[in-house]
Formats: structure tokens, sequence, C-alpha cells
């Protein structure tokens, strides 16, 4: 199976986790322009690594995965895409990555602990599931974030305020948050964070994603996603 965007393909046969609207909707959000390097924490198909390299040209991106078949299928997305020059994937844990520099931006779209999801799949239930929860990353990702560098992460918003507290804890602020919302009459599903090192000022904003009509998308979505989806 594959999923056509506007300057690349993704392949998402073999990876653990499959393209989808989260993944659409960091990529797109991130704030990847006029940063140098970044890092992808789970990269899945190399989607948010190709989407970060499309909308920042000097940009060069490190997406790690642990799972054999995420790590295999996104280099081979890369590979074919044009920026491969500026991705480099690794099949290596998050635990056990050492990188010599710091980043300026660090992603994730990461597994979600708390969902009891079970699935058929041995690899998207370790992808989904783990035994690792995945806040327990944040201190290292402050430690491999430079001064002026941002945490950007997408998850289900039931998790916000165990996430709040180790921000807390860590010594990290908030700089922007996204609540989103599948529909304008269905609660909050998902929560977008841009993190800092340094105090900042913080903003919050709504999105919504479709109208009350089934794909029929909102203008702030359709903005947000019309430089990947084909279909805006």
């Amino acid at each position: 199976m594959e999923f056509h965007f506007k300057q690349f393909s993704v392949k998402h046969d073999k990876s653990a986790m499959k393209v989808g609207t989260d993944g659409n909707l960091l990529g797109a959000w991130c704030g990847s322009e006029g940063k140098k390097r970044a890092l992808d924490i789970g990269t899945g198909t190399g989607l948010i690594a190709l989407m970060m390299a499309q909308r920042e040209p000097r940009l060069i991106v490190d997406a790690i995965d642990l799972d054999r078949d995420s790590f295999e299928e996104a280099s081979f997305n890369v590979s074919r895409s044009p920026f491969a020059d500026r991705i480099n994937t690794k099949h290596i844990s998050f635990e056990e990555f050492d990188p010599e520099h710091a980043y300026d931006l660090i992603v994730c779209n990461p597994p979600f602990f708390f969902d009891q999801y079970i699935s058929k799949s041995e690899s998207r239930t370790l992808a989904r599931q783990g035994n690792i929860d995945w806040m327990d990353w944040i201190p290292k990702i402050n430690d491999l974030l430079s001064d002026n560098g941002s945490f950007e992460v997408i998850f289900p918003i039931d998790q916000k305020e165990k996430f709040l507290e180790i921000l807390e804890k860590n010594g990290l602020f908030i700089s922007k948050f996204w609540a989103i919302f599948p529909k304008p009459h269905k609660p909050a599903h998902r929560c977008l964070f841009s993190i800092k090192k340094a105090a900042c000022k913080s903003t919050f904003e709504k999105l919504i994603i479709e109208t009350k009509v089934r794909h029929e998308y909102s203008f702030e979505y359709q903005k947000l996603m019309k430089s990947y989806l084909t279909i805006f």
C-alpha cells in the first residue's frame, strides 16, 4: 500500500505504524523552518522526517526506529524521495541512541502505551505498547536539545496531565499547545505540544479536523495540510 503526498510517496506495508492523521498533523505542525538538525524518534514509515525535510531545505534529519521493518520501510521511502541526501535512517532504540551533537528540533509521534489497544500484529503491538513509557524519554530529550531547540509531540489528550507533571520535574516549558478535535461536536482527542528549555510565552489554539460531514475538512485543517496532501 502506498500513500502519495505532493512531493513524495510513502509505502506503508511493513512498518509497525501506518500513515495516519497523527503523523500528518505533527509533520505539518512542527516548527522545522530555520532549523539545521532534527531528530525523529520512532520514525515508522519516515513520514514526519520527509515532511520536515520538505518544508526546510537546509534541514538534516536523523530518523530512528527500534522496529526493523519500520527502519527498512522508512529507508526505502527516504531513498526515493527528493530529500534522500538530508535524512539519515538508523535502526536503533532511543535508549541506545548516542549522538555527538545536539538538535534544534526533536519530534515524536509516540506509541500509545495507555490506550490498552491490542493489535493482531506483533510489530504494531510492540510499537504501540512496548515495555517503556515514552514519557520516560523526556530527561534524555532534554539533554539532546540545543539551548534554543524545541521538542514537539502529539499524543492522546488523556495523557496531558501526566505530561505536564513530567515537564515541571524536568524544568521544561510549553511554547505551544493545540487541542485537536475530530469534529465540532466531539471532545478533543489529541494534543500537540511544543516544548522549550527556557521560560517563554505560551500560546493555545484549537483545531477541528472535520466539519459535521465526514471527509469534509475544516478550513484550518486544509490550511495546515495543503503543502502535503493531494486532496487539498
